[in-house]
């Protein structure tokens, strides 16, 4: 007969081989089963927020953990532990492997090395690199605006990366603002703003993007100033995004836009041609695209945002392969549609996929690795990825609430099985034209 504790070491066992090292220790590793009865199993944990963060991002894991290791399905019920048995909740420092506290997206693939300078961005370019190499000693916080797509993002990474390298020791994070947002709502939710803002103030170094749309939200606005005041007032560094100058922002109480505007302010303006013929070329490059020169110069004529840029390089790709010949720039502007990037809804890239590869779609958002389910889970992440603007943490939510390094990994394996395997590249340009 295995006691309480005896199933619940088995099932954290196997939670282990599922989730991030950090994330565990965090979410799982105070957890206790205190009771089990046939279709029914109580897990105590030392509160609100983590009950709520459990059956919101992991309960499907630990119903998957029994019916493997115990051939039981239970109903899962959450109970908080009485506050004089609680026990201290351990602050994970941030590991080489599994990153941060929460989950983070920082892109490895984004460096200060990769980056493409231009007159445009050079400013900024060495502002951020100064913020890298020496946080605090210069600019806090710094403030990074464009209105369109112009490499932004790539040094907000670049930043996270580099101090990551040069000082592991530190708690990096990057978080657009739409997942911090999410955070401290359900962190309200459930009565836990105190740990929220225990978490986030443990963090060494934190990189937020987006932060324009904070715009309307009273409340959130004055979490991020109590935010920005501890991080100030324990010399920590700070890095903002935006769409626009604090000042400049809709909706932004004085508060924190004054908070927002006090460090360094730069602004990336509109790419000149040469940049973004310059950007071209490196992309197709790694992705090992064949593309004439006169095609390169019609589309960075096309637009200014890289983003888009980008997309249209990926049709060009599909098109290549479709038309079985090089693109002409007739072709090319047929591909794009009169420079029109349609808006894909994830949820039509998974019926597409699924039905492509003849299984169904609760195989493919389900858990199951065999090679049949996993390979085409993992096309309709890639293609997720590379046709919709959603990041990694909203497309794991999409494919049945997995965590963003699943999506993370899933991206990384096809990119570099495309480049090895036809049989891939040829199902990622199939896929996608029947998508678009």
């Amino acid at each position: 007969m295995f006691t309480n504790k005896a199933v619940w070491d088995k099932i954290t066992a196997s939670l282990k081989s599922d989730i991030a090292e950090s994330e565990f220790d965090i979410w799982l590793s105070q957890a206790a089963l205190k009771e089990l009865k046939p279709g029914w199993a109580e897990i105590e944990v030392s509160n609100k927020f983590v009950a709520h963060w459990l059956k919101e991002h992991y309960l499907d894991h630990i119903k998957q953990s029994f019916k493997k290791n115990f051939k039981i399905q239970p109903q899962i019920h959450f109970t908080i532990r009485p506050p004089q048995e609680e026990r201290a909740i351990k602050i994970p420092r941030r590991s080489k492997d599994t990153g941060l506290i929460f989950s983070h997206d920082i892109n490895p693939l984004f460096s200060f090395n990769n980056y493409i300078k231009a007159s445009n961005n050079r400013f900024t370019y060495s502002s951020a690199l100064q913020v890298a190499d020496n946080p605090v000693g210069h600019y806090n916080p710094l403030f990074i605006h464009c209105e369109l797509s112009s490499g932004k993002t790539h040094l907000l990474h670049a930043i996270a990366n580099r101090v990551s390298t040069n000082l592991p020791s530190l708690d990096v994070r990057y978080i657009p603002m739409e997942q911090f947002y999410t955070e401290w709502s359900a962190a309200s939710e459930s009565e836990s703003t105190p740990r929220f803002r225990e978490l986030y103030g443990a963090i060494d170094f934190l990189v937020i993007d987006d932060i324009q749309l904070v715009s309307g939200k009273s409340n959130l606005q004055k979490e991020i100033v109590l935010l920005f005041d501890t991080f100030f007032s324990s010399n920590k560094q700070m890095v903002f995004a935006g769409k626009t100058a604090p000042k400049n922002t809709d909706g932004m109480n004085p508060d924190l836009s004054s908070r927002l505007g006090s460090g360094l302010v730069c602004e990336m303006n509109t790419l000149d041609q040469k940049t973004k013929i310059k950007i071209l070329k490196k992309k197709a490059k790694e992705k090992n695209i064949k593309i004439h020169d006169d095609v390169v110069f019609f589309l960075s004529n096309s637009t200014n945002d890289i983003k888009t840029l980008v997309q249209y390089l990926f049709r060009i790709e599909s098109g290549t392969s479709f038309y079985n010949r090089s693109i002409d720039i007739s072709t090319a502007k047929s591909i794009i549609k009169n420079g029109e990037i349609s808006n894909v809804d994830i949820r039509h890239i998974q019926k597409l996929t699924a039905s492509y590869f003849g299984i169904s779609m609760t195989d493919l958002l389900s858990n199951k690795k065999r090679r049949n389910f996993s390979y085409p889970r993992q096309i309709a992440m890639y293609l997720s990825r590379n046709l919709t603007d959603l990041s990694f943490k909203a497309i794991g939510e999409a494919f049945g609430r997995k965590d963003h390094s699943t999506v993370l990994y899933a991206v990384r394996n096809i990119d570099k099985k495309r480049d090895k395997d036809r049989r891939v590249l040829e199902d990622i340009n199939q896929l996608q034209s029947f998508i678009e």
